[in-house]
């Protein structure tokens, strides 16, 4: 069990990709710093598998040229890009430019994913069902590749060298692979050693906190769920967790 303050867990464990509930998020990437929702679950589970051939098979997409992003997944793509704020640009001609590299990492990385090298693996995970803020954290829905596509890259930005290094086609006089490379790897956490955790489930947590702070309780956290609430007279908001084994100290080089 541990205790920490409410303000210094959620300096260490925040999201720092999805605005959204977390009411039915799975667990917590401390790397990367950001919830772990169903459909990253079964994906991860996959690239464990398959990781060798996923990252080789990038490389191979190199005959698409243009992005081929359906008009349901080119919506989807536009309102995740809003939202996570990927084409943040003072340039309009930027800003189209780095869509357009966007659509088309997205489309090389679902031919990747359709690939029968994997078992039809990917495809089964496409097909299911999904519903949004539930299955994934996404706000809109696109075809389940599509959000395939996107956790693959947020879960596994390193990944994006080798797309870059190989596939990444230039456009004179503006840097649109830095920024590319830049949105999706600003999220990582450099308190965290390597050898440390990375994923854990999401932790039972108890709130001390004040009658007069207790409009501001969140239940629902990245890292964590409260699952009972004891009020206090006064004193900062504490949490009481059950870290399920886990030592949460344990790759903090700033404890």
């Amino acid at each position: 069990m541990f205790l920490i303050s409410q303000q210094e867990f959620s300096r260490r464990f925040p999201d720092n990709v999805n605005d959204t509930y977390f009411d039915a998020a799975i667990g917590y990437d401390w790397k990367l710093q950001q919830a772990i929702w169903p459909i990253d679950q079964l994906f991860l589970e996959g690239y464990e598998m398959y990781k060798s051939m996923l990252k080789s098979e990038i490389i191979g997409t190199n005959h698409l040229h243009r992005s081929n992003l359906s008009i349901v997944d080119q919506r989807c793509f536009d309102e995740i890009a809003h939202s996570r704020g990927w084409l943040n640009s003072d340039s309009e001609l930027e800003r189209v430019a780095l869509s357009n590299q966007l659509k088309l990492l997205f489309s090389r990385l679902i031919v990747v994913l359709k690939s029968r090298k994997f078992n039809r693996h990917f495809e089964q995970i496409a097909l299911l069902s999904s519903t949004p803020n539930i299955d994934h954290p996404f706000s809109c829905n696109g075809t389940g590749y599509l959000h395939l596509a996107i956790r693959w890259m947020e879960l596994m930005p390193d990944d994006l060298n080798i797309y870059l290094d190989h596939l990444g086609a230039k456009i004179p006089g503006q840097n649109i692979l830095q920024l590319l490379s830049h949105n999706f790897k600003s999220n990582t956490s450099h308190l965290i050693n390597e050898d440390s955790v990375r994923y854990s489930p999401r932790f039972p947590m108890i709130s001390f906190i004040s009658g007069n702070d207790i409009l501001n309780l969140i239940l629902e956290q990245p890292a964590g769920k409260v699952i009972d609430v004891i009020e206090l007279n006064g004193g900062p908001s504490l949490l009481l967790i059950d870290s399920l084994g886990i030592n949460l100290l344990d790759g903090w080089s700033d404890s």
